[in-house]
């Protein structure tokens, strides 16, 4: 990759951060897990002031090999992946997003009349591209939202709540549960059902009729008067002290 050109999408999407994070990368930073087993980057989130160690894919289980990838890069200083140290941050973040959208326009231009990009493109979209990929493949909310170094879960769940794959399944049994019900609803009764309802004596069906109602009476709390010589009062059963 040459010195000057921005970092490419595997790299960006494979670690999921801001491009203001991302450009100030010490080669330092890229460290073993706390297993021993492959490498990541140990990254303090500017935005929320707190370290994150992300895993970083490399070329196992199929997937591009970042690890390689980053160690290969043309040195922009002895210290930085992306940045040479000179000038600020602020500075070098506007740059690389310059160049990123540069990128994204020439996409644009080469596809004729075909638009490239469901939306505007934004280097922003690869942390998207990061969040939806793993929410897709079944990790939980909480842990993406730990990768991306979120203030809370809520942040993450108002931007990404869409892909969890926990709430397409809940819907989609929520759906054949609701199919179920509709089918019970339109059965039509039986012969049989409708015989025995019918074969029930008038003298029983009074009787059970004549039994209800003196179940919901004696449920209900009827005001009843009483009267002395001197005043009558009506008071409720139940509220009385």
């Amino acid at each position: 990759m040459a010195p000057n050109s921005p970092p490419n999408t595997p790299r960006l999407t494979a670690a999921g951060l801001r491009i203001s994070d991302a450009v100030k990368i010490e080669r330092s930073q890229l460290v073993t897990g706390s297993d021993g087993d492959g490498f990541g980057l140990s990254v303090f989130q500017q935005k929320v002031q707190r370290t994150v160690y992300i895993p970083l894919p490399d070329g196992r289980h199929g997937t591009d090999d970042v690890v390689s990838a980053l160690r290969a890069l043309p040195p922009k200083s002895e210290k930085y992946f992306f940045w040479t140290g000179n000038g600020g941050l602020d500075t070098a973040t506007t740059n690389w997003r310059a160049r990123l959208e540069k990128l994204f326009k020439l996409a644009e231009s080469s596809t004729g009349s075909r638009k490239p990009f469901a939306h505007r493109a934004h280097p922003h979209r690869f942390r998207h591209s990061f969040a939806a990929e793993y929410l897709l493949a079944g990790m939980p909310l909480k842990a993406v939202s730990l990768l991306l170094g979120h203030a809370n879960t809520k942040v993450t769940e108002k931007h990404y709540a869409k892909f969890t794959l926990d709430q397409q399944r809940q819907l989609e049994d929520l759906t054949r549960q609701a199919w179920a019900a509709r089918r019970k609803f339109r059965t039509p009764k039986t012969a049989g059902s409708a015989i025995s309802s019918v074969a029930v004596p008038a003298t029983r069906r009074a009787h059970s009729a004549r039994t209800t109602r003196m179940k919901l009476s004696s449920s209900i709390a009827y005001p009843r008067r009483i009267h002395n010589t001197d005043c009558s009062i009506n008071i409720c059963p139940g509220l009385v002290w």
